[in-house]
């Protein structure tokens, strides 16, 4: 992560997110009993998983609200919860939860522009980004689906939240069809 102080109520941040897996452990994935993806197997994470571009501004007196920009050619969406590997029950574990591939499906999405806007423990986040299968390095599409999701804090260790998304999913065969997605969680 790079994060710039701007000035004083703009900070411009990079993320990047890579791993080594795809040498380490190739297409057979990490062993763990009953994953819902690869059966009792963790697939492989893409070597680059993410390259996100994020404006944050401060708006208003005080450090209460804030306005996020998002470009990413290869980033997060705002569907489901915020991906395992961000929440705060991942500090120290770095395994995937047994449900990842269905709850993170979206964690690395092509082609994601986003808003987000937060007061003090509440955010709602918007993405448009692209639904086609990723490929090596950045596969630009134009935006063909969207997701919007609403976190609320309600202490430090406890939250909820929900969202929608409407996502062109590809199939076997190179065609795709949209699917609607809700969900809500408690973290």
């Amino acid at each position: 992560m790079y994060d710039h102080a701007l000035t004083p109520r703009n900070h411009f941040r990079v993320d990047v997110m890579a791993s080594p897996e795809q040498l380490t452990v190739g297409d057979r994935g990490t062993p763990q009993l009953l994953q819902t993806e690869n059966i009792d197997a963790m697939h492989a994470h893409d070597t680059l998983m993410a390259l996100e571009f994020r404006d944050v501004v401060t708006l208003g007196d005080g450090d209460q609200q804030h306005l996020t920009f998002l470009f990413a050619p290869r980033g997060e969406a705002a569907i489901g919860p915020v991906p395992f590997m961000h929440r705060a029950s991942a500090s120290g574990n770095p395994d995937a939860p047994l449900g990842h591939a269905l709850q993170d499906g979206f964690h690395d999405a092509s082609t994601v522009l986003g808003l987000q806007y937060q007061v003090a423990r509440t955010s709602i986040e918007a993405t448009a980004f692209s639904g086609h299968d990723l490929s090596w390095p950045f596969p630009l599409h134009s935006p063909d689906s969207y997701g919007v999701r609403v976190n609320q804090g309600i202490n430090d260790q406890v939250g909820v939240g929900a969202s929608y998304a409407d996502a062109l999913l590809p199939d076997d065969a190179g065609r795709g069809e949209h699917n609607q997605f809700i969900s809500a969680w408690l973290t």
